[in-house]
Formats: structure tokens, C-alpha cells, sequence
């Protein structure tokens, strides 16, 4: 796009992130048309709109805003807790309090299965779960636990307390310091409350090896209505028609503060690109973060 100005913020936080959309945007110091990121803040909220889409939103009116979809497709999950009482636990050692916990093998139309595996690469693998209450405001109290492979032993569980007044968030953030993948399980319980719509995630060195969902894989301000949300296809598909397979997914669900069904992402473009390699990235370059670019660019052009 000859004679375009460019412009760069690089924000590490969230509150960074909107504070980089507004400069952006405002006229009085840059004044940007076009805004294009590939940033995800996995801590934003799943079920409404968070700070960071709020920015987002209200930058709409005067820039064209790209974001890349998320490459979560197959490191996501989501769907109704379906309760069964098949293990407990505590910090270390073997599970003792019985709780129940959420089936991911019935949810799935399948045998009964109260985990989930999933395979940590070397590397961190962060795992985020959070359910359909209001931010501020869940009184259903979920955990989050990882298991060994054998599923007799509780490595680690995020079990922060819902009681009316808190966020529907658990975290846990791993790391396999080897040069092997290790197996581990997920589960899900309910300490107390009612049974709610699970999501979750896992980010960065995780894979998830059974009951992925790629539907709804596509979260916070991607999915803000009047957002580009770009999903990729490689450059080299055959027929420039086959998404690819880490991609995220819509439907986006909106519950808060009314329900809503977003039809994500919006546009695609093609990653599987030839780069500079500035900044140690690889070349050919992949994900949505390589296609987000090509869709600023045409709307420059």
C-alpha cells in the first residue's frame, strides 16, 4: 500500500492491549484506518464481552479492526457438565474426597470417561476453565485438577472458591522441564452450585489427545461483531479451500449480559507464508497470526 503510514504498539497486558487500541485509533495521535493483531488474553472472559473487547468495540466507528480467529481448534473443549462420582481429591496423593466430577466420555455419546488426556510437550502448557456465570458474580464452584496417567494420584488442582462474588475462572499453568511429551488426565469438579456450560482451553506446549471440540474455539475481542476475524488456510492447499485444521472455530455464544450467537470467524486468508524471520519467527510463517496480516493489507490496498 504505497505512501501508507505505519504505526506499532506492543503491549505484554492486557490493560496494555487496550490502552494500544485506543492510541491507535485516536486521531489526536495516531489515527490509524486499519488496526490488525494476533494477541489472545486467555484470562479475559468466554461467555461476554471483557475489557479488552469493550476497547475493541468502541474503536469500531472509525478503523477497519483484523484480528487473527486463534489456532485453538484442537486444544479446546467445551459442553454441559454431565456429573458422575468417580474420584475426589486433595493437593498431592491420592484422590480422597469424593466429588462429582464432570464425564467427558458420556458428555461425548461414549463410555463412561471422567478425563481427559492430554499430551505436555516440552515447554509451559497453560490450561484455562471457565463456565457460563457472570464474571463478578459465580456462585457455582468448579476445580480444576490434572492427574497422573494412571489417574490414582492428583498432581495439581486450581480450586479457588465461587461463592456469589467471584469470577468463573480456574488456571493452572505446567511445565515439562524434559525433552520428552508426558501423558497427563484432566478433570473437572463441582465442589457446589449447579451444573453449568464448561469451556476450556489449553495454550501454548498441550495437546489434547481425545474429546476436542473445535466449534466455539474463538474467543474475546475476535469475536466482537464488526471485527475481521481471520482464519487461515496454507498457502499451498490445492484448492485454497480447506481450513486449517488448528484454526479456531465459531459459533461464538454471548450469554452476558443477554444471550447471543456470533457467526465467527468472518474472512480467511493464507498462511504458510514466506517471512523475513525478524524476531526469531520461522519462515514459511503459520497460523492465523500469518493470514490476520494479508487481511489488513487487502483492506489497505
Amino acid at each position: 500500500a504505497p505512501g501508507a503510514e505505519l504505526g506499532f504498539c506492543g503491549p505484554a497486558t492486557s490493560l496494555q492491549m487496550i490502552q494500544c487500541v485506543n492510541d491507535l485509533a485516536d486521531p489526536t495521535k495516531f489515527g490509524a484506518d486499519i488496526v490488525v493483531d494476533d494477541l489472545g488474553f486467555i484470562l479475559e472472559p468466554y461467555f461476554e464481552d471483557g475489557p479488552v473487547a469493550q476497547a475493541v468495540a468502541g474503536v469500531l466507528s472509525t478503523v477497519i479492526y483484523a484480528s487473527s480467529a486463534g489456532n485453538s481448534a484442537q486444544t479446546h473443549y467445551q459442553g454441559d457438565f454431565l456429573g458422575t462420582n468417580v474420584l475426589g481429591f486433595q493437593d498431592s496423593g491420592p484422590p480422597v474426597r469424593p466429588l462429582p466430577e464432570h464425564n467427558f466420555g458420556n458428555a461425548a455419546g461414549g463410555a463412561s470417561d471422567p478425563t481427559m488426556d492430554i499430551l505436555l510437550l516440552p515447554g509451559i502448557t497453560t490450561i484455562i476453565l471457565q463456565w457460563n456465570d457472570a464474571f463478578g458474580e459465580a456462585g457455582n464452584d468448579y476445580d480444576l485438577l490434572i492427574l497422573n496417567e494412571a489417574e490414582d494420584t492428583v498432581l495439581f488442582a486450581s480450586a479457588d472458591t465461587q461463592d456469589g462474588d467471584d469470577d468463573p475462572i480456574e488456571n493452572l499453568g505446567l511445565i515439562n522441564i524434559g525433552v520428552v511429551p508426558v501423558r497427563v488426565k484432566i478433570a473437572v469438579a463441582k465442589f457446589s452450585g449447579e451444573e453449568r456450560f464448561l469451556k476450556l482451553f489449553l495454550f501454548s506446549s498441550g495437546l489434547v489427545e481425545e474429546y476436542s471440540v473445535p466449534e466455539g474455539s474463538i474467543f474475546g475481542h475476535p469475536a466482537v461483531p464488526g471485527v475481521l476475524a481471520v482464519a487461515a488456510i496454507n498457502a499451498n492447499d490445492p484448492g485454497n479451500d480447506t481450513i486449517e485444521g488448528f484454526s479456531s472455530r465459531g459459533p461464538v455464544e454471548i450469554l452476558f449480559p443477554s444471550p447471543e450467537t456470533r457467526l465467527k470467524p468472518d474472512v480467511t486468508a493464507v498462511d504458510g507464508v514466506s517471512v523475513t524471520g525478524a524476531g526469531g519467527f520461522p519462515s514459511p510463517f503459520f497460523g492465523t497470526s500469518a493470514a490476520a496480516p494479508h487481511v489488513a493489507g487487502v483492506a489497505a490496498l
